[in-house]
């Protein structure tokens, strides 16, 4: 994925979604595995689970609605595994996007990919804490946010994201923690 990434840096979209489709080779290879993954990790059979059992109160109380949501979409294609191509797609969609926000600002798809692949083992993550991967995939899209100042759209995603898993609300912090950062570059360093 790295290396299309780098060999496809010099081609410029005007739109995520053409930037997409030149990134669609890496997307799907980014995409499937987690889609379609079985019995992988500690959180793959309490999914399936939750897929057969009738009572999501508990997540309905924990204001986690987004996962009921996609639970109930699972139901009615009649496959469990919908849960995890779900996730997924909105893990990698959520990762391709911050990609191409931070390639306008200057900043190596490839690079930042390169990092955060091996810095934060999102991706090995993604097959166990899957809630949890999703927020976490937001976070340089939160990160971008900040940089552009862009405060409304920061802390509706946070409010969006703990619909997701209450974990979101830690990433408050970034707020005041990159707010007073004096240039772009920092930011990515700080990240790391």
């Amino acid at each position: 994925i790295t290396l299309y990434l780098y060999f496809s840096l010099k081609i410029i979209a005007s739109s995520f979604l053409l930037q997409l489709m030149i990134w669609l080779p890496a997307f799907l290879v980014f995409f499937l595995p987690m889609a379609i993954q079985d019995s992988v990790g500690t959180d793959y059979e309490t999914y399936k689970l939750m897929y057969y059992d009738n009572d999501l109160s508990l997540y309905v109380i924990k204001g986690e609605f987004f996962l009921v949501e996609v639970v109930d979409l699972a139901r009615k294609i009649g496959d469990p595994q919908f849960i995890f191509v779900i996730f997924s797609f909105f893990i990698s969609l959520s990762f391709f996007y911050s990609l191409f926000l931070f390639k306008r600002l200057g900043f190596s798809p490839w690079l930042i990919f390169l990092l955060y692949f091996l810095v934060t083992g999102l991706y090995q993550t993604s097959f166990n804490v899957l809630r949890q991967s999703l927020v976490f995939s937001f976070l340089i899209l939160l990160l971008y946010w900040v940089v552009k100042k862009e405060n409304i759209k920061f802390f509706t995603g946070l409010v969006l994201l703990g619909f997701i898993h209450k974990t979101a609300y830690l990433y408050s912090i970034l707020y005041f923690l990159f707010k007073k950062i004096p240039s772009k570059k920092y930011v990515f360093y700080l990240f790391l």
